[in-house]
């Protein structure tokens, strides 16, 4: 034989591209990740530009994946506003799949900007976290918790526009009247990086959790760490039911955050709710006063757009997603702990403090 034989392994073809879903023509793949793939479409009448989510067909038959994704099709529909990923239809494919039809988004998540900056000045964090705190407000005055306020569930658009969008409402939990649902109560849900004291120990949960999980995006964007690491869940879940946040000042020497604001993330990540801003509408206040700006200019796009352009880069943006702009794919978005797990972290922490007293006290007598 005169050369080796070559091989290669060519990738499957996706079976929706240039495929036509309802009255929307598949254009292109824009994301992937862990329970659904996001895909550009263009509506076949009026030519407009959409986003449609639709579930991996290995999950066609997950119950929980598909509670999920129904969720997020009802809390979407329901959801109108400028800072709520707005959702327009919901439906099935010939292989049962569902999908979303969602506004299509062209900008970067918080999480990428992190990535590739490591944090936002004062003047970036105010108004994109006042605009967050305006979509809170719209769900919670729905009855909507979100539950996984994250940086990758908040999408900041490219400019000329620069608004803030939250996105992925999949974990959300409806509040029904005044009295919450109880009957996720036992459970934890969320992403445990960013999940509220009550979340971790499966309680029952309001808005002001997703208070406590923004505050904890807030810390992370303004020092470049998170609030709480550690090596397991486990550990990160216990230090948000019992550990109190560092100063500012102890995570990062060089900070150039005003009192005021630390002030604010610290009253946010508070271990009772009661001690928290009782809702995102009195955080949002506190914030834009603390900041001293004009309540309605702080959130605008004009206000984010500047504030973000010319932020530099960390010094090894150009080995993360720099330039690399498209909606999340869903990945692992959250955690979904079995109600035993809460239930044995509850029993630990109470252990702990058991033990902290008797040493401190010294043996019974």
């Amino acid at each position: 034989m005169s050369g080796q034989t070559k091989f290669s392994i060519e990738e499957p073809v996706d079976p929706l591209l240039g495929q036509t879903v309802s009255d929307y023509e598949i254009m292109e793949l824009i994301g992937a990740g862990g329970w659904s793939r996001v895909y550009k479409a263009r509506h076949k009448k009026d030519d407009d530009i959409y986003a449609i989510k639709v579930l991996h067909s290995h999950l066609l038959f997950d119950k929980e994946s598909l509670i999920r994704f129904e969720r997020e099709a009802n809390s979407g529909v329901s959801l109108s506003h400028a800072n709520i990923c707005r959702v327009f239809d919901y439906d099935r494919l010939a292989t049962g799949q569902p999908y979303i039809v969602m506004e299509y988004l062209k900008g970067e998540s918080l999480a990428s900007i992190l990535k590739r900056r490591g944090k936002l000045a004062e003047a970036a964090a105010v108004p994109t976290f006042a605009a967050c705190l305006d979509g809170l407000q719209a769900a919670h005055d729905k009855g909507i918790v979100h539950r996984d306020v994250k940086p990758a569930n908040i999408f900041i658009l490219d400019a000329p526009d620069s608004s803030v969008k939250l996105l992925d409402f999949g974990m959300a939990k409806i509040i029904v009247g005044t009295q919450p649902d109880l009957t996720l109560t036992g459970t934890a849900f969320g992403t445990v990086q960013y999940m509220s004291p009550e979340q971790v120990l499966g309680q029952a949960i309001d808005g002001r959790s997703d208070l406590y999980s923004l505050g904890c995006v807030m810390y992370e964007a303004l020092t470049g760490k998170k609030v709480f690491e550690g090596a397991t869940a486990f550990g990160v879940m216990d230090q948000h039911v019992r550990a109190a946040a560092k100063v500012f000042r102890d995570v990062d020497p060089n900070t150039r955050i005003s009192p005021a604001v630390e002030q604010l993330v610290m009253k946010a990540l508070s271990k009772e709710a009661t001690d928290r801003f009782q809702s995102a509408g009195e955080m949002r206040a506190s914030l834009v006063k603390c900041a001293g700006d004009d309540v309605a200019q702080v959130g605008s796009a004009a206000s984010i757009g500047g504030a973000l352009q010319g932020l530099p880069e960390t010094a090894d943006g150009d080995n993360a997603t720099a330039g690399k702009r498209q909606i999340d794919g869903g990945g692992i978005i959250g955690t979904r702990l079995q109600p035993h797990f809460s239930w044995i972290l509850l029993v630990a922490v109470l252990a702990l403090a058991i033990v902290s007293v008797f040493i401190a006290t010294g043996p019974l007598k």
